[in-house]
């Protein structure tokens, strides 16, 4: 870690060496195991954070000298897919059902949010909880019309 803070015993508080912050030794137990973590003062979040192959002094919400920066590596994950062929005329009369679910649940989302970008996670999670309220309004309909 980048902070020297002595004596490294739980509530010993002083000022970080390297960015100037008031920090605090915590214990904490992680899976088992407890140890000694130094938390911001202000905020008792953890005030070491690591970057890269190294840790860096956070305060609050920002990291003392550095920038937050987008990862420069996409990592992919390999997916098996199974080929399906040719579908039954069942099985495009659901996949139209599903598509169309999904752009009136767009539309919806648009609609009722339009402060968010349709890329943003944030959107995403809105869009899909509202695919899955049509599911069950579909459902419901679907057994009422056939009694």
């Amino acid at each position: 870690m980048v902070t020297k803070l002595e004596p490294k015993t739980e509530g010993t508080s002083g000022a970080c060496s390297v960015c100037g912050s008031n920090v605090t030794w915590v214990e904490k137990s992680w899976q088992g195991k407890t140890s000694l973590t130094l938390r911001n003062s202000s905020d008792q979040k953890a005030h070491n954070v690591k970057s890269g192959d190294s840790w860096i002094c956070s305060t609050g919400n920002d990291f003392a000298g550095y920038t937050q920066s987008v990862a420069s590596k996409a990592i992919e994950n390999k997916v098996v897919w199974n080929e399906v062929g040719e579908l039954s005329e069942d099985e495009q009369q659901l996949v139209g059902g599903l598509e169309r679910v999904r752009d009136v649940a767009k539309g919806v989302t648009s609609r009722h949010h339009p402060e968010l970008s349709d890329n943003s996670t944030t959107f995403g999670q809105i869009n899909n909880a509202n695919m899955g309220h049509l599911l069950a309004l579909m459902k419901i309909k679907a057994i009422k019309d056939s009694v």
